[in-house]
């Protein structure tokens, strides 16, 4: 189901997967550092960020 749900994800919205340090590229980007990372299942993880 999860494999649907991203492949849905992909193709429709142009959603890519990123790793880690990607993330943490965009986040400080956009003035903001990681403060928390929430696993929510083995694939997906909650991001919580802070105004630099």
């Amino acid at each position: 189901m999860l494999a649907a749900i991203d492949l849905l994800l992909l193709s429709i919205f142009g959603v890519k997967e990123r790793t880690l340090a990607q993330f943490n590229t965009l986040i400080t980007q956009a003035g903001l550092t990681i403060f928390k990372i929430i696993p929510i299942t083995p694939i997906l993880s909650g991001i919580y960020c802070r105004k630099q």
